[in-house]
């Protein structure tokens, strides 16, 4: 789960117009650490270095996150974490268009899991 949120912040990054909003990727996995004890995070964390420092494992994990496929949800925690929202551009298109959806998933998958 962690592979594929992951993965759905990177594709919604390429979607969403307003950089300033990009941010909320590293600040939502942020606010779930300080909710949960050092330890835990510290393991969660290790598990993940682990595991994606094997190259079978992480394949696994490319291949099931890409079959899962791209999010067709609004990305509306990313379009209202941005600064155009609180300035007034809400009535700007939030989205890049046009978007090609296939292509930004294949990169998202790539570059996030960095699968070959």
């Amino acid at each position: 789960m962690f592979a594929l949120a992951g993965a759905f912040g990177s594709f919604d990054m390429q979607r969403v117009v307003d950089e300033s909003g990009h941010q909320v990727v590293k600040i939502l996995p942020m606010a779930v650490y300080l909710s949960l004890p050092q330890d835990k995070v510290s393991a969660f964390q290790s598990l993940v270095s682990k595991t994606l420092e094997d190259d079978a494992k992480r394949l696994v994990y490319c291949k099931e996150v890409a079959r899962i496929g791209h999010p067709d949800y609004f990305p509306s925690y990313m379009v209202q974490h941005g600064i155009g929202s609180f300035a007034g551009a809400r009535r700007v298109q939030p989205l890049v268009t046009p978007f090609d959806a296939d292509a930004a998933w294949a990169r998202a998958v790539k570059q996030y899991l960095l699968c070959p």
